[in-house]
Parts: structure tokens; sequence; C-alpha cells
């Protein structure tokens, strides 16, 4: 008895960690891989995934703004980490203004989002699929420098602010 109380403490304390990005309602598919997404979009359509990154560009379109990223793994408190390879870039697509001066390239962003599919995308003369994701659950982090767990090797907690969710959190 008192080891399970002891496990349903843990698992409190531990289930507070990270950015809260996933609403009630929403069941996150947590055996899809960024891959998978990459090379088969369509395939992968409506299913929800946590994704980050690097932000490239932001562009505010009449209805939607459109987020680029530079995809990085997520390592502790859900960080992208800079120290693994990117594997590609995708596009967040939300239906809400969301400032530029806050979503600067250069910028760390993770998003609980729904695959949406893809879309050819020239970069140099490369043609690519980038994936589309949309309805996304922002976690933007702060500009200061890399917190201390972000490091792959840290535990799992995470202090963050989060920006840019058009229905609050």
């Amino acid at each position: 008895m008192r080891g399970t109380c002891m496990m349903l403490i843990l698992w409190g304390m531990l289930s507070a960690c990270g950015p809260r990005l996933i609403p009630t309602g929403i069941e996150i598919d947590r055996h899809l891989t960024f891959e998978a997404v990459k090379a088969e979009p369509d395939a992968h359509k409506g299913k929800w995934m946590i994704v980050g990154g690097e932000i490239i560009n932001i562009q505010n379109l009449k209805e939607m703004t459109e987020i680029e990223v530079l995809e990085q793994p997520l390592v502790s408190g859900r960080y992208p980490s800079k120290t693994r390879l990117s594997r590609g870039r995708f596009i967040l697509v939300a239906t809400a203004f969301l400032d530029p001066e806050l979503f600067k390239p250069g910028r760390q962003i993770t998003a609980a989002a729904r695959v949406f599919g893809g879309r050819s995308k020239t970069i140099g003369e490369a043609l690519l699929i980038v994936p589309l994701y949309e309805e996304p659950q922002i976690h933007l982090w702060p500009t200061e420098s890399m917190p201390r767990y972000a490091h792959d090797h840290w535990p799992d907690v995470d202090i963050g602010v989060r920006y840019g969710h058009p229905h609050g959190w």
C-alpha cells in the first residue's frame, strides 16, 4: 500500500514536468515519428503528435499564420535539442494572428499539433515535401540562454512561458 501511494505521488510530480501542450480530449500518437510523417504526410492525416525545433520563418496571411520550423528532436522537458541533427522542416498552420516580434526566427518552439498533410517546397534547387500541422498548441521557449534542463542529460523539469495559443491554456 505504501509503495502504491509513493508511486502515485511520484507520478503526479512527474506529470507536471514539461510544458502543458495537450488539451483535454486530444490523444497524442506517441508511436508516430517525424520521419514517418515526412515520408507519407497524407497517410497520417488527422493524427496528433508533438514536434519542435527552431523557427525559420513566420508568415501572417489573411486568415492564418504559418510558422516554418527546422525540426529538432525533443529532449528533456520537450525542449528541442540543438545537439542532435534535424530531420527536416515542417510548417505549423495557426488560425490566429501570431506576432512576428514574438515568433522570431531563431526562437525554439514545441507544439502539439494535428497532421494536415504535406506541401512541396523548393529549398535551393531541391524539391522537398514539408509536413503541415494544424491547430497547434504552442509553447514558445524563453529567449534567455538555454535552460539547464534542456541538455540531454538533465532531469525532465520545465518552467516555460506560453505564448500564442488563441484559446488560452
